[in-house]
């Protein structure tokens, strides 16, 4: 398929998404359908900030849950 039709296609995609209006979860599960779950989590914790990584992370940390904005360990700041 050649680059022109194949965003054509990835266009009309978008559009049908963006259409239905589609959730974070239905998304996540259309990823895990591709089989591209876990590039695409590489691909963004390689490419956003990584403070919001470690943000995220520690949604999930009960330690610094509460103390977000004074996020470290041992003693060390993440930026």
């Amino acid at each position: 398929m050649n680059g022109e039709i194949k965003m054509g296609v990835v266009n009309e995609a978008i559009e049908n998404l963006k259409r239905i209006d589609v959730d974070g979860e239905t998304m996540q599960y259309i990823i895990e359908k591709l089989g591209m779950d876990d590039q695409m989590l590489r691909q963004l914790v390689l490419t956003k900030p990584r403070i919001q990584t470690f943000n995220m992370l520690d949604e999930w940390n009960v330690e610094t849950f509460w103390t977000r904005n004074k996020l470290t360990r041992e003693g060390k700041y993440f930026k």
